[in-house]
């Protein structure tokens, strides 16, 4: 039996695995603030077919008259949905999504938008590459490896979120499809990631930097957060050359670093929850 054809990356955040400094924080009043509003309420509902996203848009289905004012649009099961620019302010009848299907703890959350996109917002820091650009790059250096299709995607600074609309995708994760798969398939879908990590390895980087030259985050290279730090805000390492990156290690470790002579490109997170088996 072969194996169904298979979706990577569909939450992806790859980053180029470089000079100081090791961590990007804009300024010491947004390192002492504490995250407000949480999360969960960085969409709400208007109406049933109209979203408040964060402080910049409006989400909406569209009538004859819009055609010059829409930022972006996507066809959905019903209609068109577009955006549109708002001014932030928040109507007396909102209420809160409950069209919610994934949430990561204070740092990220997946909401359903329509029939055919979903929208993901992610904590941001000053510095934070973008995943829109992220996914650019995948699809320019390795058009082969299947990403999400991007509708539109944006950073709300007031927020520090950065928002991102992608057309949603139909299948089952990998986590909830194993057990009803072949050895064979097993085999053959470690083969697949395998061979797209390969594959994403031949980027590479005199420095240790996202795709297109910001830190990275890298949770177990970076040394503890001050107590100032909000445990909801992402810390950055680097960007850093190969000789500074070498130097930070011997700083935050007693056994000598490994040899380093450049950086490749990699994803940082293949949970199976992460992956869709489409057929």
């Amino acid at each position: 039996m072969t194996a169904p054809r298979f979706w990577s990356f569909t939450w992806i955040s790859a980053e180029i695995s470089e000079e100081l400094p090791f961590s990007m924080i804009c300024s010491e009043l947004e390192a002492s603030s504490p995250a407000s509003p949480p999360i969960e309420l960085f969409i709400s509902k208007r109406t049933a077919t109209t979203y408040r996203m964060g402080t910049r848009f409006l989400c909406r289905r569209l009538v004859s008259d819009d055609s010059e004012n829409i930022i972006a649009s996507w066809k959905d099961a019903d209609g068109t949905l577009g955006l549109f620019e708002h001014d932030g302010s928040v109507s007396t009848n909102e209420q809160q999504c409950n069209d919610l299907v994934y949430q990561a703890g204070t740092s990220s959350a997946v909401w359903a938008t329509g029939s055919e996109a979903i929208c993901k917002v992610k904590t941001w820091t000053c510095g934070m590459e973008m995943e829109s650009d992220t996914l650019a790059f995948i699809r320019a250096r390795a058009p082969h490896i299947p990403v999400p299709e991007v509708k539109y995607g944006w950073l709300d600074e007031k927020l520090s979120r950065t928002y991102l609309i992608l057309r949603r995708i139909r299948g089952t994760t990998l986590q909830h499809a194993w057990n009803s798969l072949t050895v064979d398939q097993h085999n053959a879908l470690a083969g697949i990631v395998a061979q797209y990590c390969f594959d994403l390895t031949r980027a590479t980087s005199a420095r240790l930097e996202s795709a297109t030259g910001c830190g990275v985050l890298e949770p177990f290279l970076n040394v503890s957060a001050e107590e100032s730090h909000p445990s909801w805000k992402p810390r950055l390492l680097g960007p850093m050359s190969t000789e500074t990156f070498t130097r930070y290690l011997r700083k935050i470790s007693h056994s000598p670093p490994p040899p380093v002579n450049e950086f490749y490109f990699y994803h940082a997170d293949l949970s199976p929850t992460k992956h869709h088996c489409l057929g």
